[in-house]
């Protein structure tokens, strides 16, 4: 008995076990078929699909809220402030204090495209870096992480954790403003900005939120 391989399927380029197109395509109607006219849009059909569309058509709705405030319950009014070179921080926040802090603060740049520009005509106020300030207040950590649970339900994350940064602390004084801008991303994963005032004795001082010009 003879044993060895079909000499003319190795040299003529032709697999006898391929399956033909038409088989694989089912006669051209997969996975681009040729029917209808070249201007046509496909429709794509089936209850997967019409559940997909109809999950996207109500993304607005589930979308949470683009912005929103009020007093954040959930924080101690002594959140134990120390910032470096100026020891305890009262709140609300003295004269005395005040200029002390101001004296080892940074004044608050902005970005403008790819350049970090000053200009108090922008952007007038103060500023810490987080490794200059200090929270004692182990009930303000355990409030932020209570705060972070209702604000990811309120932006739409519902069930979604999200971890709350401090950025940098900020003074404002008499005078002082940002005006109009589009926060930046931070670092990545960032998806909101959270500002936290605390008890301060002030007048004046408007917080203007807007989106889409509105």
């Amino acid at each position: 008995m003879a044993w060895g391989w079909d000499r003319e399927d190795e040299y003529d380029g032709v697999d006898r076990n391929e399956p033909s197109e038409e088989y694989v395509f089912g006669g051209g109607k997969w996975p681009f078929g040729g029917e209808g006219q070249p201007g046509d849009v496909p429709t794509p059909s089936g209850a997967a699909c019409q559940k997909i569309s109809e999950m996207l058509a109500r993304a607005d709705d589930n979308a949470g809220e683009y912005s929103f405030g009020g007093q954040a319950s959930t924080l101690p009014v002594a959140p134990g402030l120390h910032g470096d070179g100026v020891g305890l921080i009262p709140v609300p926040l003295t004269e005395e204090h005040a200029t002390k802090l101001i004296a080892k603060c940074d004044k608050s740049p902005f970005g403008r495209k790819l350049e970090t520009m000053m200009d108090e005509s922008v952007r007038k106020s103060w500023q810490l870096s987080p490794d200059q300030v200090d929270i004692k207040n182990p009930l303000w950590s355990t409030g932020i992480d209570k705060l972070g649970e209702t604000i990811a339900g309120r932006l739409g994350y519902n069930g979604v954790p999200l971890q709350c940064k401090l950025y940098k602390l900020l003074v404002y004084g008499e005078g002082g403003h940002f005006v109009k801008h589009q926060d930046t991303e931070k670092e990545d994963g960032m998806v909101a900005t959270m500002v936290v005032q605390v008890p301060s004795a002030h007048e004046g001082g408007t917080w203007w939120s807007t989106v889409e010009a509105r």
